[in-house]
């Protein structure tokens, strides 16, 4: 990247990857991956599956140590690409088992995970403090989940 900007912490890294260890999810689709630290937690915990991911400004997602890790996954990269490009490219027939947001999503990409949603489809967010895109995201989100969904957020 031509500019400093942030990326997860280790211990969201190894949360990722525990959830999708435990959650064995067939297809996992992120919004904002920068360098490609989740996507990989994500995909080596997989163990399997298929990943898509997007980031609107790096032009070089994964660009971390991914040639040390075995993974198994399918990896589906989109750099310099936004989330309803990403969105609109994934075919009807498949179906999110798991959502990561670390990305802003646009008004219109909520029709989007809505048709790549199923029932038992878990969504992730982060940065979910104050005014961060997190909690924007959720907000956007809010009419397309379902009224039994419960919104669990770490202790204060």
């Amino acid at each position: 990247m031509t500019y400093e900007t942030g990326s997860i912490p280790m211990a969201t890294a190894a949360w990722l990857h525990l959830l999708a260890r435990h959650i064995k999810p067939q297809v996992v689709v992120e919004v904002g991956t920068f360098i490609g630290k989740s996507a990989l937690a994500m995909a080596e915990g997989m163990d399997g599956g298929h990943l898509y991911t997007c980031d609107g400004s790096n032009p070089a997602p994964l660009s971390i140590a991914s040639k040390e890790l075995t993974i198994t996954t399918t990896i589906t990269p989109h750099p310099k690409t936004r989330s309803t490009q990403m969105l609109t490219g994934i075919a009807d027939a498949t179906k999110a088992d798991l959502f990561f947001f670390d990305g802003r999503i646009a008004d219109e990409d909520v029709a989007h995970i809505s048709r790549l949603s199923q029932p038992a489809t878990i969504y992730a967010f982060d940065d979910f403090g104050g005014t961060e895109k997190g909690v924007m995201n959720v907000a956007k989100m809010r009419s397309a989940f379902r009224q039994d969904l419960q919104l669990i957020t770490p202790p204060a």
